[in-house]
């Protein structure tokens, strides 16, 4: 369906002043248009942060065919926005969240060209069960600012990246119609291309061109003959939940077998290799490295705060360290590996997310599965005894756990 193979990326990053703290929207607007006056190839532009509204510079590589001129694009963009930076003082801070403000900021692949909406769908149909393999990868935002508990690998998976990054909706092509701000998004009507939009945004360039070909060889390679079952629906939003919790240490429901994470993102990579022939992309060298030692750019940012629980001095700190941009390759090297974590079970995480009176949409929020579903299970912790259930017609249903 992709005719040509073509690809690009949107990466949302942070610009920072001299005290850590957000650059001012016109800065960053200058920021986006110097770069393309620099390099007049390149589709940089602005985004949002949700919770501030101060803009983010969206760098873009417009549209590439090859894993070599992903390589070059990529670095002479970032070469230019790192003297920027260095012209003006002001700080590069491509993350997942800045520690010490909340807000989601991602890394977003486009993969074209298709021009059959139907066609589309069904790819993104298929696409829920691989999306959790890229968000344990991609996992570099365990901070969601000072007040929030520690535990995750992504917080901005966990809250859907703002609304901007929701789980993908299974569409009947004959009624599907566009929508916009899901992991796996058709984009037809704007771009001929499908948009995974479920990554973190990385401090490593190497990462970054290695994430950005997997994810187009994969949905390249995945067979027409794929369908997503009820089922595998569900299991695909539990292991969402396993690998924003976990990262690369998650254990995975996979086809109703237990599995690895890192297992599964070493099959998606055999699995891509028709992608990885026709991009001229050999195999990746720092993802082996990642899957090996079960770590990523999270990990990095929990030793960090380990060692600095001030998430503001944290912040500096991690800003310091990523101007080496092999500062996440030599982490891999020298740090020791982690331990795997044994499968969770996500009906115990709903059951203790339940407080007092708890308001059914928070409970949908927090985890994402389908209404039918969660109504069911709601309905089975009622009859066991473990909730009890109020209808009010201001709030609707407010849930509230009960003791034992």
């Amino acid at each position: 369906m992709f005719d040509p193979l073509t690809f690009g990326y949107e990466w949302e990053t942070l610009i920072l002043k001299s005290n850590m703290m957000l650059l001012e929207n016109a800065d960053v607007e200058w920021f986006s248009r110097e770069l393309r006056r620099r390099l007049p190839w390149s589709r940089t532009g602005l985004d949002t942060l949700r919770r501030t509204q101060v803009k983010l510079l969206e760098i873009k590589s417009g549209i590439m065919t090859s894993y070599d001129e992903l390589v070059e694009r990529t670095h002479r963009q970032l070469e230019e926005v790192n003297r920027i930076c260095s012209e003006r003082q002001w700080t590069f801070f491509p993350v997942g969240c800045h520690p010490a403000i909340e807000g989601a900021v991602g890394f977003h692949v486009h993969i074209g060209s298709s021009y059959t909406h139907e066609s589309a769908v069904k790819l993104a149909n298929r696409s829920p069960r691989y999306v959790p393999a890229l968000a344990a990868l991609m996992a570099n935002s365990p901070i969601w600012g000072p007040l929030e508990t520690p535990g995750y690998k992504s917080r901005r998976v966990l809250r859907h990246a703002d609304w901007c990054s929701a789980i993908t909706y299974i569409m009947d092509p004959d009624f599907a119609q566009a929508l916009w701000g899901h992991d796996v998004v058709v984009a037809l009507g704007l771009k001929p291309t499908i948009e995974v939009r479920i990554g973190d945004s990385p401090f490593s360039e190497e990462l970054l061109n290695e994430y950005t070909i997997l994810v187009t060889a994969l949905l390249f390679s995945i067979p027409q003959s794929e369908r997503m079952t009820k089922g595998g629906y569900i299991e695909s939003i539990e292991n969402r939940w396993r690998a924003a919790k976990d990262g690369l240490q998650a254990t995975f429901s996979w086809r109703g077998q237990q599995r690895e994470a890192r297992e599964v993102v070493d099959e998606l990579v055999e699995k891509a290799a028709p992608g990885y022939r026709r991009l001229g992309a050999d195999a990746p060298k720092l993802i082996p490295l990642m899957l090996e030692k079960r770590l990523t750019q999270a990990d990095l940012q929990i030793m960090l705060q380990t060692a600095n629980p001030d998430v503001h001095a944290m912040a500096r700190d991690l800003a310091n360290l990523i101007k080496d941009d092999k500062c996440f390759r030599k982490f891999l090297e020298t740090a020791p590996g982690a331990g795997s974590r044994p499968l969770r079970n996500v009906e115990d995480a709903i059951l203790s997310f339940i407080g007092e009176e708890t308001p059914h949409w928070h409970i949908y929020g927090a985890f994402g599965f389908p209404f039918k579903w969660l109504d069911n299970f709601l309905d089975t912790l009622e009859k066991e005894g473990k909730i009890r259930a109020e209808k009010t017609p201001e709030k609707g249903v407010l849930y509230t756990r009960l003791s034992h």
